[in-house]
């Protein structure tokens, strides 16, 4: 249960792999900072419906998933102007920088973490996420900057 004072996140977490979908939901229980709703997937249709009828604030997806790949789903999602909120975070064991490339810039999604990853890793880089979609700049930058404007 939420505490109110930690900021809360509805998170769709979609992978074909129930261990790793269980893992980064223990991930993210273990948030010292954040409280997050955690919806978990295996099915890729499955998972387009819900986030086309109650969206999420984050998606955090595998990229090699069966029926509809993760790039696909990132670009059905980013199509839609009503689903621009939700933050997407591809998820993959590709390492090739030419994934990267059609992750973030080709299918649009907000962030690309390659596996495997520590629990320490994921929550700084989720927690990363969280910061520039606040739009809060690390290290007390917004103060430097709203002094000299």
């Amino acid at each position: 249960m939420n505490d109110l004072k930690r900021p809360f996140y509805k998170v769709y977490l979609l992978d074909d792999d129930q261990c790793t979908l269980d893992l980064v939901e223990a991930m993210l229980d273990a948030d010292p900072d954040n409280f997050y709703e955690v919806v978990k997937f295996t099915s890729s249709p499955e998972a387009l419906k819900a986030i086309f009828l109650s969206p999420p604030d984050f998606l955090i997806l595998d990229v090699n998933l069966p029926i509809i790949n993760g790039f696909e789903i990132c670009q059905k999602v980013k199509a839609n102007c009503n689903l621009s909120d939700v933050t997407i975070v591809l998820m993959t064991a590709y390492h090739s920088k030419y994934a990267w490339y059609d992750g973030l810039l080709l299918y649009r999604a907000d962030s690309y973490l390659p596996k495997p990853f520590s629990c320490e890793t994921f929550i700084k880089h989720i927690h990363d996420i969280i910061s520039l979609k606040l739009r809060h700049l690390p290290g007390h930058t917004n103060t430097i900057i709203a002094s000299v404007i």
